[in-house]
């Protein structure tokens, strides 16, 4: 009785794993479509909604990597030979690209957003130059790595190269200028230069100094 009640629970067990697995294969088929949608995806000025359906999908992407792992330890246990799931990993590999694309492009954003309007004082010139050159970098293989098979987000992906590009002239200013210990004849210097007082404090932002044509007084 005993042995028939434990080939009943396997049953039952077995049962359940199947009937997990097909629900399990419905939902990457609706993965693979959402994967699919990124190749669209193609409005900058829809970003901040892209990139929630970008992370929202890389979640679920990585919770079905989970379930996958936990059905081939039961299916393991059950004595059967594990499931491949080639079309998860594949599409993973597919999806990651325009992940990557729309999380750079948002962190660019608002990093730029900080960096323009947060205490230029307080501005860290190597952390900038990094960050931009990495962004600078990776739009660049982006857009070759997609311009044959997505060409609009392709697209996105040059205009974060030339977003980024623009941004980077402005790290040797950063560099020349974002720091606590330059001299106040330095700053006098400038405010000369420029015809404006510019007074190096807290309340000081990169936006401002931009405003006050000060690119054009670094160059000479």
């Amino acid at each position: 009785d005993s042995l028939n009640a434990l080939d009943e629970d396997k049953q039952r067990m077995m049962a359940k794993l199947e009937r997990e697995k097909a629900a399990f294969d419905k939902d990457l088929d609706r993965y693979l479509e959402e994967v699919k949608a990124f190749k669209e995806h193609s409005d900058p000025n829809n970003m901040v909604k892209i990139v929630d359906a970008a992370n929202t999908l890389d979640n679920k992407l990585r919770e079905a990597q989970d379930k996958a792992a936990d059905f081939n330890k039961r299916e393991k246990v059950f004595g059967y030979q594990p499931t491949e799931y080639t079309k998860l990993a594949e599409m993973m590999e597919d999806f990651a690209p325009f992940y990557k694309l729309w999380t750079t492009m948002s962190d660019f954003h608002t990093k730029k957003q900080s960096w323009l309007t947060g205490s230029f004082l307080e501005l860290q010139a190597d952390e900038i130059e990094r960050d931009v050159t990495d962004w600078w970098t990776s739009s660049y293989r982006l857009m070759r790595n997609l311009e044959d098979t997505a060409p609009g987000p392709a697209e996105v992906a040059g205009l974060l190269r030339t977003q980024t590009d623009s941004f980077k002239r402005f790290v040797p200013l950063i560099q020349a200028l974002a720091s606590p210990a330059l001299k106040e004849r330095h700053w006098s210097t400038l405010s000369e230069r420029v015809g404006k007082d510019i007074s190096p404090d807290d309340e000081l932002t990169l936006q401002q100094l931009l405003d006050e044509g000060i690119m054009e007084h670094m160059a000479t």
